[in-house]
């Protein structure tokens, strides 16, 4: 398959078709975004532009987004679907990669002449581009900006690893040969519309499960009385956990909510309220599930009970903001618009200056929301589980069924490890207040276990 198609649309196509490898073009940065500003100057259908690149822009990274087009065609989610696996390759000269798929598929039994339909106008002022002679400095400027984007960073990281694909040993030379000899270009019209229609009607007629959405970006050192290997930890058990009740899961970053056009507003108020660094990323996971288009999240301290994939499905097909956990966001579903909505809201209710035991967070941001005229265009409910109900037998716990119906999740925090740990009803024996904390992924999974063990009665 090659389609030049949003990346939203390989999911369903994996989950259609089984394992798929996706082969991902990275070129050298600098010149690939040149190569973009050319195209978006001359090419009729995406024209923006009309000047080069200019290397004396008061505003550098607006005048290099300027350049983009098609961001939307790759993102670093794709790597997270256990269907999908993502290589990288060196795309020139083009004839390498020819000869390395060239070895993997298999022959038309009935060849015909292959007609090139070239989509670009060769570029024709490479040696007046400004960058080239801006200095190193500057160039580094450039390059650490498009590395805020998911397929230039995707690209950095793969290029040299195990999944850069090795294309110096293939030849084929009956594809060589193929290629060189019997090309004939013929430009001709395209029939961007007609594929476009029929990628989007393929795409709607395959089956999708629902995305649980979470949001982790670490903080150097750990945080919380986790260090940031136990926090990696409980993300990959919510990760196992949600996938064994049939979703497919998301984690989104900063890099996510940095595409929000309001970001820089929101960062810019809660440093000015001195906000720590963990709570300000609570505040980004909201512009992040704008960004992402909206649907469920939940924190990756929250493991599912009775919340299947299929009972999301049908739960998520109203838009209305939901808050399953009351004024606590650890388990939220809402179309995009109403993510932007009452993050909005919540920045309307900030103070323009911080008390001295003022705490501010997201979940304090949300309660002021939920004492605000907005609360009846929001659902909340009462529906992730706060406590853990093990019974205490002579030498082992037994967890008590009863207790967990109708809950469509638990949310293992920082209280409820605690409050466990002190009732010695937590999943591990003879552990500390702190040890609970720090060594979340492991209790969790085991009360998954347990909790299917329920199910099965």
């Amino acid at each position: 398959i090659d389609a030049e198609m949003h990346w939203k649309q390989w999911s369903p196509i994996a989950e259609k078709l089984g394992e798929m490898e996706l082969h991902l073009p990275c070129r050298e940065p600098l010149s690939h975004l040149m190569s973009q500003c050319y195209y978006m100057q001359h090419n009729a259908k995406f024209i923006r532009l009309n000047h080069s690149f200019r290397c004396d822009a008061e505003d550098l990274e607006a005048e290099v987004k300027s350049c983009l087009f098609h961001e939307d065609r790759f993102s670093r989610r794709l790597l997270y679907d256990k269907l999908i696996s993502v290589k990288c390759f060196d795309p020139l000269p083009v004839q390498n990669y020819v000869d390395y798929m060239g070895t993997i598929l298999q022959r038309r039994r009935m060849e015909a002449d292959y007609i090139s339909t070239p989509s670009y106008y060769p570029r024709d002022n490479k040696d007046s581009e400004c960058i080239w002679t801006a200095g190193e400095d500057f160039q580094q400027k450039v390059i650490d900006i498009l590395l805020k984007l998911d397929y230039y960073q995707f690209c950095d990281e793969c290029r040299g690893s195990e999944n850069d694909l090795d294309l110096s040993g293939a030849t084929d030379t009956s594809m060589t040969a193929l290629s060189t000899a019997k090309v004939k270009s013929q430009v001709r019209p395209t029939q961007d519309n007609q594929k476009d229609e029929l990628l989007s009607t393929a795409s709607q007629s395959l089956p999708t499960k629902p995305i649980m959405h979470t949001f982790f970006e670490s903080v150097v050192g750990g945080c919380c009385g986790m260090s940031q290997e136990q926090h990696e930890q409980l993300l990959k058990a919510w990760k196992e956990s949600w996938e064994a009740r049939g979703w497919e899961t998301m984690i989104l970053t900063a890099q996510d909510a940095r595409k929000h056009k309001d970001f820089g507003t929101l960062e810019k108020k809660l440093i000015s309220l001195e906000i720590n660094e963990y709570n300000r990323r609570c505040y980004w996971r909201w512009l992040a599930m704008v960004e992402a288009g909206g649907g469920w999240i939940s924190d990756y301290d929250v493991f599912p009970l009775e919340l299947t994939a299929e009972l999301g499905a049908e739960m998520g097909k109203n838009g209305t903001f939901k808050a399953f956990d009351n004024h606590v966001p650890s388990l939220i579903h809402a179309s995009s618009n109403e993510w932007d909505r009452v993050i909005h809201l919540m920045m309307d209710l900030l103070p323009n200056k911080r008390a001295d035991d003022t705490v501010i967070s997201d979940m304090y941001s949300l309660l002021e929301v939920s004492k605000s005229s907005s609360k009846n265009s929001i659902v909340w409910s009462y529906r992730v589980k706060t406590s853990i109900n093990y019974t205490k037998g002579s030498d082992s716990l037994s967890l008590d069924c009863s207790k967990y119906s109708k809950q469509l999740a638990i949310h293992f925090s920082h209280h409820l490890c605690k409050r466990a740990a002190s009732a010695q009803v937590f999943p591990l024996a003879n552990v500390t207040i702190d040890e609970a904390v720090a060594r979340r992924a492991e209790a969790a999974l085991l009360l998954m276990d347990d909790y299917r063990n329920c199910q099965a009665f």
